[in-house]
Order: structure tokens, then C-alpha cells, then sequence
């Protein structure tokens, strides 16, 4: 019997994946879930990558498992805001305006989404030259006196990158299909 073992490795894998994602995304492919935001506008998702990006939503999707394409009304929370978060989580940044800031943070916590829930912006202080990006935040190890390490989202230095087009498309949402509908208050972590 022949015991030999070959590993087969994807170089690309994770680029390709995440690019793939992006498009099936853009194109709006096998999406199976919606968000309504509070000014009327949705974006379609898909429930893998919002159950891998937010505890709220690996939960949500989690209890109630038998919902093929659920409605979330996620309350207090504006167009913009959620096409930021979802642009983050699809592509893993988002750049926001110093306006947005508070407001996107204020909803990634509740939603829990990760590597920026309990995030804090950091100072006013202007930008720093291109490439150095650790100037503005907090020490990242603990120390007896700051406690546990803190994140927080540093201001980019213009132009940091071309901004490529948004990846959603808000449009008005038709409730009067047969989508199961879930509402989502920002000041709770669960909506029973």
C-alpha cells in the first residue's frame, strides 16, 4: 500500500477568495440576506461573510437558522453607515470621513464587528506623512498603569489610496415578499 502523502497548496488562495467574495458582492450573486436602515435605504449581503465578520450576526443567524433570506431592520442606523461597515467587512478597510467616525464606531460595537467593535478614534491631531500610521494611537501592550491594550482607527493622510467605487448598491425594499423580517435596535446586542 502506497503511504505517500502530497500536499496540494493554493498559492493565491486567500486573494483570490476575498476578491471573488467582493465580486459575487458588486453583482449582488447568491446573496441571502437583506439590511434596512433606518432611511429607507438596503443593501443585499451574504450571511458567511456578516456571521465571519460580527458576533451580533453569527449569533442572529445562528438562533434562527431556518430563515432563508431574512429582512434586518437595524434601527438608528443610516445608509452610510452601513455601507461603510459592510465595504469594511467585504474588503477589510474603509476609509470615513472624521464626521463618521463616532457614529460608524457607535455601530460596529453594537453589531460587534470585529477588529473594530470597542475601537476608539484617536486624537484630532492631523495625519502623519504616508507610512507612519502609529503615531496617533495608544500603546498596543498592556501596561500596569493603561490596562489591557487599546485599538483605535488612525487618521490616513490624503491621498491614502484611490477610493475604488462603492460595492453596494442601496436600493428601496420591497417587505411585501415573503422575508422573514428581523429588527435590529443598535443599543442591544440581541433583538428579542
Amino acid at each position: 500500500m502506497d503511504v505517500r502523502r502530497y500536499e496540494l497548496r493554493w498559492t493565491h488562495h486567500q486573494s483570490t477568495v476575498v476578491a471573488e467574495v467582493g465580486s459575487l458582492y458588486r453583482d449582488a450573486a447568491l446573496v441571502d440576506v437583506t439590511l434596512a436602515c433606518e432611511d429607507q435605504r438596503t443593501y443585499q449581503a451574504h450571511k458567511l461573510v456578516l456571521s465571519a465578520c460580527s458576533q451580533y450576526f453569527q449569533g442572529l443567524f445562528s438562533r434562527h437558522p431556518a430563515h432563508q433570506h431574512p429582512i434586518i431592520f437595524l434601527k438608528d442606523v443610516s445608509g452610510d453607515e452601513c455601507e461603510a461597515l459592510l465595504t469594511y467587512m467585504y474588503r477589510g478597510e474603509v476609509s470615513v470621513s472624521h464626521d463618521q467616525i463616532h457614529r460608524i464606531l457607535r455601530v460596529a460595537n453594537s453589531l460587534q464587528v470585529r477588529g473594530l467593535a470597542d475601537m476608539e478614534p484617536s486624537s484630532s491631531r492631523p495625519s502623519s506623512p504616508a507610512g507612519d500610521r502609529g503615531g496617533h494611537c495608544p500603546s498596543s501592550s498592556p501596561s500596569p498603569s493603561t490596562g489591557p491594550p487599546t485599538k483605535c482607527a488612525t487618521p490616513i493622510s490624503e491621498p491614502h489610496s484611490p477610493n475604488p467605487p462603492p460595492l453596494v448598491n442601496p436600493s428601496v425594499s420591497t417587505l411585501g415578499s415573503s422575508h422573514p423580517v428581523l429588527s435590529h435596535p443598535t443599543g442591544a446586542s440581541d433583538p428579542h
